[in-house]
């Protein structure tokens, strides 16, 4: 078993090794029980930078982690505190604590860092990144075989970002994208976005991911597809929006406008597959 946080959050959880698994398990037999208080590292701000420290309440917030905000000349709880500050400020107190230097643009990835250190992790061998398509995509992914978090997406275009920040934060010697074959046009816009990163990707049979799950329940779903080998996907896909598609775009376009227009089935066609925002192509109508 592994003590593992579900979420980037601080619910805990304790969870039978994923990899024990020799087919696709029901989640039902995930051994999951809430720790609140478990016994984890504190996570500390003490910055002098007050735009910064807020910048991280903002980052920690968004994850469920819990932390402590210290003046800058206060003494850690303990030597196992994860705190947060500043190039030259980390560097000033070397040996104290478990320091993670941040800027103003750093301050997600170092909330990551956060989250991999209050796990007990150091290097990987392998971190496999489940996602389940969708226009709100179910993201997970477990390192060596355990899971380490959940996620579920607002947008397609957040996929990159959302992996980038879990591999700058993560030593590892091999990651494996493992993307769900439904939803077939947002799965290969992903596809193609994860391409460009030059990332492995294999694409999952989806039939029995979503067994016995509620319908849209994308994260758990992505857990499952991370599970699950696929074929390897070498080369980019063609986008070609189907009817439906472009009716369903149409109509969309109706509701953001407040009824006002409906874009053209040419322009429906260039929001389907990420060529135009939803808003650009309305603009264009004007």
């Amino acid at each position: 078993m592994s003590i593992v946080i579900d979420n980037f959050a601080w619910n805990v959880h304790c969870y039978i090794h994923l990899a024990d698994f020799t087919n696709t398990p029901p989640i039902n037999n995930f051994v999951s029980f809430l720790l609140q208080a478990l016994f984890v590292a504190k996570v500390v701000i003490r910055c002098a930078d007050f735009k910064l420290a807020y910048r991280l309440m903002e980052a920690l917030r968004l994850k469920g982690l819990p932390f402590t905000q210290l003046e800058i000349d206060q003494p850690l709880p303990n030597n196992d505190t994860i705190w947060f500050g500043s190039e030259q400020e980390v560097d000033n107190a070397m040996g104290e604590g478990r320091g993670i230097a941040c800027n103003i643009d750093t301050c997600d990835t170092a909330v990551t860092q956060a989250i991999i250190l209050r796990n007990g992790l150091s290097m990987i061998e392998s971190i496999s990144i489940g996602i389940d398509p969708g226009p709100r995509p179910g993201l997970a992914w477990l390192a060596d075989g355990v899971l380490m978090g959940v996620a579920q997406l607002e947008h397609i275009d957040f996929i990159v970002e959302h992996i980038s920040s879990i591999a700058a934060a993560t030593k590892f010697n091999e990651m494996t994208l493992r993307i769900g074959d439904g939803a077939p046009l947002l799965r290969d816009r992903i596809i193609n976005k994860c391409l460009e990163q030059q990332w492995n990707i294999e694409e999952v049979n989806e039939e029995k991911t979503s067994q016995g799950l509620l319908r849209h329940n994308h994260s758990t779903s992505a857990i499952r597809i991370a599970l699950l080998r696929g074929n390897r996907v070498w080369q980019h896909r063609q986008l070609l929006p189907g009817d439906g598609e472009i009716r369903y775009i149409q109509n969309q376009s109706r509701i953001h406008s407040l009824g006002a227009m409906t874009i053209s089935k040419e322009l429906a066609a260039k929001v389907a597959t990420g060529e135009l925002s939803m808003q650009q192509a309305l603009n264009h109508m004007r």
